[in-house]
């Protein structure tokens, strides 16, 4: 397996992994999946937490430019298997939209 392979699979298991860590503690009918509480609690400002956001996909950018988004790619491989995962893989399009949506309006962004 090439070193470009390597990463790829580094990268997509990352992903695997907190997928499955937060189907285990969480999405279940009672306790939905939602960030974690760290997103609010590291920067105290909504304008603060999307920097924190845009540096994490700028640390990541030359992964994701060269194997395209980990959870798209996930999303995309489970619809393949029918895989009962989906909708949690799914739900993690779900979870960043409307907590980058939350911080826009935080800020006065309603529309």
């Amino acid at each position: 397996m090439g070193m470009q392979n390597v990463n790829k699979c580094r990268l997509y298991g990352n992903v695997i992994v907190w997928l499955l860590n937060v189907h285990a503690c969480q999405g279940t009918a009672d306790v939905p999946i939602r960030p974690p509480d760290r997103w609010e609690t590291e920067e105290v400002d909504p304008a603060g937490r999307l920097r924190k956001f845009i540096h994490i996909l700028l640390t990541n950018r030359v992964d994701i430019l060269s194997y395209g988004c980990p959870v798209g790619t996930l999303t995309t491989e489970l619809a393949k298997l029918r895989h009962s995962a989906l909708a949690q893989a799914d739900t993690l399009f779900v979870l960043f939209r409307t907590w980058l949506r939350d911080q826009f309006v935080l800020l006065g962004h309603e529309e």
